[in-house]
């Protein structure tokens, strides 16, 4: 990956020798590389999200069947995970898993509303995400908090909410609970 960076940032500084137009349309674009936003004046970004599509749907409150608690991100260990979060999980007209992240630890109650069945929007400092992951029923539950197990291999759909809705912000492909617990780890730290 540095080998990359030199790379491109050796090209925009040859670039940046050519005459002003050129010059100016170049200052004016942004690009996307491996996870990497290099910006107009070559300030390194970690990876921030970008707004891919619009989806009509909030997992807050939307879900029929929404459970809520607090706990840390499974399938990554233990000491990767700082939560814990507000975490929910949806297996009715939607399947998806929701972390609640903050820099600060959020009590369930403060973020959650069980007799609405919902979690709370506009948590001061809180992002919300959404993993939409396919779900079935097991056919042979280990105990009856086994309530579902996930698909495998399978595209998990990366939405956060924004001020003004929910975007799609990554796909990923997992192959095991070990690797959705990564992804959702990697995308709530933004790595």
């Amino acid at each position: 990956m540095k080998k990359l960076l030199i790379l491109i940032l050796g090209a925009y500084i040859l670039l940046g020798c050519e005459d002003s137009s050129n010059k100016e349309s170049l200052i004016k674009k942004t690009e996307i590389v491996q996870d990497t936003i290099i910006d107009k004046n070559t300030n390194i970004h970690p990876r921030e999200e970008v707004k891919i599509e619009k989806i009509d749907f909030d997992f807050l409150t939307d879900c029929d069947s929404l459970d809520m608690w607090q706990g840390g991100i499974q399938g990554i260990n233990v000491s990767d995970s700082t939560g814990p979060f507000i975490m929910a999980q949806c297996f009715a007209n939607k399947n998806f898993d929701l972390i609640v992240y903050s820099n600060r630890k959020i009590e369930l109650k403060e973020g959650t509303d069980f007799k609405g069945k919902s979690i709370k929007n506009g948590i001061a400092g809180a992002e919300y995400y959404a993993f939409e992951i396919p779900k079935k029923i097991p056919e042979e539950p280990e105990n009856e908090f086994d309530t579902y197990d996930y698909v495998y291999p399978s595209e998990v759909k990366i939405y956060k909410l924004f001020e003004d809705g929910w975007y799609l912000i990554k796909r990923g492909k997992v192959d095991s609970f070990e690797e959705l617990g990564r992804l959702k780890f990697n995308s709530v730290y933004k790595k």
